[in-house]
């Protein structure tokens, strides 16, 4: 089933817009398909952005750029642009890129109509003045709109070459810029496709992007497959309850963002027993919150480890 919610906010759709009309009753593929989809011109006038910049600049358009997509949108030094998907924060450069492209198609086809629109009220008042009902006062001002116009449809014009784009870029990063520090940051909070469970309490709410969660289960909680799991545990370790409960509190650990235990577990045996199949299912569900980690990482040695030991960051299954 497609996620339109998803296809929103990857099309440019704030999240507050979008969540005003969910509370209003409609369904995301009900705001897809017959507003965003549908909508007359471009989306972003569904938004009520205002796409003239304050000034015919980099810095304007960089102004417009982070009104526009500031829910979408944050930067950090260290992972570049990161998108919101409606479920994470995902690094994602290519994302600002593409909101950058769109902005300037959108902020083109504004200048367009205010321009043509100007042009044409200049010509209804130079033809009310050649008839007398309006005198040169009136004619000048609709020449002033006209050229001002003009201005602002130049430089949208501008901001289609790849020069401008990068520059507002370069310049909205430091408006969109946060501390790496706030990402993940709550290690009591597992985000899953189906909600954000608060782990102390079991609680299911609802995705949100103010926690900063960058990384994501791979499945959402359930009991689907619960009778077939509790069965491969029991096969495995012969119906050893002590083991089994061992793995339950393994795995219930490693579900927190913090260290109760510093050690380190070791799955040992004869091949075929069962180590790979319990530990790469734990690993599987976990989706980004697991990781792994060469066993040289670990030793002493002149090697560079630090990209290794850098990709750990926010895993809480290794």
């Amino acid at each position: 089933m497609p996620d339109y919610l998803n296809r929103l906010l990857t099309d440019g759709a704030s999240l507050s817009w979008v969540q005003a009309r969910l509370n209003a009753g409609l369904t995301a593929e009900q705001i897809y398909k017959d507003e965003w989809s549908g909508s007359d011109g471009h989306p972003a006038r569904l938004l009520g952005c205002e796409l003239r910049p304050p000034d015919f600049s980099d810095s304007g358009n960089a102004d417009i750029f982070c009104r526009t997509y500031h829910e979408q949108l944050i930067y950090t030094d260290s992972r570049g642009w990161l998108a919101y998907d409606g479920k994470r924060w995902e690094a994602n450069d290519h994302q600002a890129f593409k909101l950058a492209g769109k902005l300037s198609a959108d902020m083109l086809e504004d200048a367009k109509r205010e321009y043509f629109a100007a042009v044409q009220q200049q010509a209804e008042v130079e033809v009310a003045v050649s008839e007398g009902a309006q005198d040169d006062d009136a004619k000048d001002k609709a020449k002033k709109i006209t050229k001002n116009a003009k201005a602002y449809l130049d430089h949208a014009q501008q901001l289609r070459n790849e020069r401008r784009i990068k520059a507002m870029l370069e310049l909205s990063k430091h408006e969109l810029a946060v501390d790496p520090s706030i990402l993940d940051a709550d290690p009591d909070i597992l985000n899953t496709p189906g909600g954000l469970i608060h782990l102390p309490t079991g609680k299911l709410m609802p995705h949100d992007p103010k926690r900063f969660c960058t990384k994501i289960t791979a499945v959402s909680p359930g009991t689907k497959g619960a009778e077939m799991w509790v069965d491969c545990l029991s096969t495995l370790t012969q119906s050893n309850d002590s083991l089994i409960g061992f793995l339950q509190l393994v795995s219930g650990m490693a579900l927190y963002g913090k260290v109760y235990q510093e050690a380190m577990i070791f799955a040992y045996g004869n091949g075929k027993n069962g180590k790979s199949t319990i530990f790469n299912a734990l690993g599987d569900s976990l989706g980004d919150y697991s990781g792994t980690l060469e066993v040289e990482t670990l030793m002493t040695g002149k090697e560079n480890r630090g990209p290794d030991i850098i990709e750990l960051r926010g895993k809480r299954l290794i």
